[in-house]
């Protein structure tokens, strides 16, 4: 019994092993009667020439159109389309490496798993077009057939992925600001209105007397335009504007371009984490993270210089006067060396001097307010070689953790971190007793051997 059933496993094991074998040289056969061409490129038209995509997947369509070099979805909604992500696509499938195949007879397209495959019509500026259908399964060695001008060609699995598994939101703009370049004004509304200009690199405010800092605002303006949403959500209409909060946005950024383009986008207070915006430049609501709505939520204080009142011309200085309570003195540069007025039989440290100056340029405002001081306790004066000041810092004696000051580069009281000022006016420039003393050592030890 138990040889009869190592006979009857044996004897199935060469049937399967014999009907592989019929199946693989079928395939094998199969393949034989087919002959490849060598590989090219896809397509020979270039991105710049092309002006529509239409895919057919069973009944989807996606659709998509270029309008004045910007694309658009139209199907299956109309919203704005990422010209960056059509280029990428475009690209990737005109660079595909394919063969063609050459069948004996006339071609049965089900066997190629083309007969109600997913369809792709490219439209070019000229006029002309390309239509071509991808195998909706692969081959037994993972290859997909493409057919195209009744052609039948072989290519990678990129083929399958771009065509068949591509959904119309990956088409879609994410940023959530136009594609017209950068804006020549800019105007912030929350609690207050900022109104800004751009121009030749540079920004400016109505209030002149203002500093700006144009680093801070290139850096909003870097940040606003790489905001990408997160999520697509409804059609902007009424009700879901105001379902979302954005009938009455808290904070909206209006941008105008040159030409007459504008757009608004409009932010709306954060709830559960969640943030959604609306630009008028396209027909729907978009979400956002809270951190890039962080990003971009900037005040008048944001924007300030706040170095501005402290940065004197570096290269030009050549005399350093210092008065408070603790420490006075007077330096100047003489060549390379620093030496002081004050007191001239003092040795003057070159290094503690330029430390001293780099923590000056280096103070920051942190409040501002109109006026004059009424009492002056500490002084600064840092002038250039002619005489010129570069900087005249005074302070009033502070209260509490600031210090407010008035220096002759900003109009104004500026307040500053007191302990900040502090070890400035209580640092002295002239070398410790201890080098003194080891000055004195090495000149008597050399007077010794003399």
């Amino acid at each position: 019994m138990r040889k009869r059933l190592v006979r009857h496993i044996v004897s199935l094991g060469f049937v399967f092993s014999v009907v592989g074998y019929a199946y693989y040289e079928y395939l094998k056969t199969k393949e034989s009667k087919k002959i490849e061409s060598q590989s090219s490129y896809f397509l020979t038209q270039q991105f710049k020439d092309l002006s529509g995509i239409k895919i057919k997947k069973e009944k989807k369509v996606i659709t998509l159109l270029k309008k004045n070099q910007d694309w658009f979805l139209k199907k299956p909604l109309r919203d704005v389309a990422s010209f960056s992500e059509v280029s990428r696509w475009f690209d990737e499938v005109r660079n595909q490496r394919i063969r063609e195949i050459f069948i004996e007879g006339d071609i049965v397209w089900k066997d190629y798993y083309l007969e109600r495959s997913p369809e792709v019509q490219l439209e070019f500026s000229n006029g002309s077009s390309i239509t071509f259908l991808v195998s909706s399964k692969s081959s037994f060695d993972e290859k997909y057939f493409i057919k195209r001008d009744n052609k039948l060609f072989v290519g990678e699995k990129y083929f399958f992925t771009e065509v068949n598994s591509k959904s119309f939101d990956s088409f879609r703009r994410k940023k959530i600001i136009p594609s017209y370049g950068h804006p020549i004004k800019v105007v912030l509304k929350s609690n207050r209105t900022l109104s800004l200009n751009w121009d030749n690199y540079k920004w400016s405010f109505k209030e002149k007397d203002f500093p700006l800092s144009n680093k801070r605002l290139d850096d909003f303006w870097s940040d606003l335009s790489s905001i990408e949403a997160r999520s697509f959500k409804e059609r902007a209409t009424a009700f879901y504007l105001k379902k979302y909060g954005l009938d009455q946005a808290d904070y909206q950024i209006q941008l105008s371009y040159s030409g007459g383009k504008k757009t608004t986008i409009k932010i709306n207070p954060v709830k559960n984490n969640q943030v959604y915006v609306y630009g008028s430049h396209r027909d729907y609501i978009l979400e956002i993270s809270k951190e890039d709505m962080e990003k971009i939520k900037i005040s008048k204080n944001d924007i300030r210089d706040h170095g501005q009142a402290f940065r004197y011309e570096k290269d030009k200085v050549s005399s350093l006067e210092l008065k408070s309570e603790k420490i006075s003195y007077s330096v100047i540069k003489k060549k390379d060396q620093w030496v002081s007025l004050s007191s001239p039989k003092k040795k003057v440290d070159s290094k503690k001097v330029q430390s001293l100056l780099n923590s000056i340029y280096k103070l920051r405002g942190q409040k501002y307010k109109k006026g004059n001081l009424k009492k002056v306790a500490a002084s600064i004066i840092i002038k250039g070689a002619s005489g010129k000041v570069l900087l005249e810092l005074k302070s009033d004696s502070g209260a509490g953790s600031i210090v407010w000051v008035q220096t002759n580069l900003s109009k104004g009281l500026v307040a500053i971190s007191k302990s900040s000022l502090d070890l400035i006016l209580q640092k002295h420039v002239y070398h410790s007793v201890v080098n003194l003393k080891k000055d004195k050592t090495k000149k008597s030890d050399k007077s010794d051997k003399e």
